[in-house]
């Protein structure tokens, strides 16, 4: 996963929101209030709402600070996204794989050219 992570822009604003992806060395300490609490002790669950044991934080949006998360069981690594502040997780997948998530945040930043769009590689 490290190393189509690398792959990812770091960064793409897009009018008022900005997508914010972490560098593998920030990822463990980017778990916390997902799969940890600031604590250390677990928050994984294998329920409905639950989050699972198998996501990884890579990022957020800043906006609402809803978290982008890897299934790091699944082929490719699937990429998702929930709703934060609700009780529960309800991931939606908004990736087939990481490297589809690179791609496509990219052809975003050349679409989206103008006075209230950034990209940084």
């Amino acid at each position: 996963m490290e190393n189509e992570l690398l792959k990812v822009p770091r960064e793409l604003s897009i009018g008022y929101e900005t997508i914010r992806i972490f560098r593998p060395e920030d990822i463990a300490s980017m778990q916390a209030g997902y799969s940890r609490s600031p604590d250390g002790t677990s928050l994984v669950g294998s329920g409905a709402g639950d989050w699972l044991p198998q996501w990884t934080v890579i990022g957020c949006g800043e906006m609402c600070g809803d978290p982008i998360f890897v299934d790091t069981s699944a082929a490719g690594f699937p990429v998702f996204t929930a709703i934060h502040g609700e009780g529960r997780w309800d991931a939606k997948k908004i990736a087939v794989s990481l490297k589809a998530f690179g791609e496509a945040l990219a052809a975003l930043a050349v679409l989206a050219r103008g006075p209230r769009t950034s990209y940084r590689p």
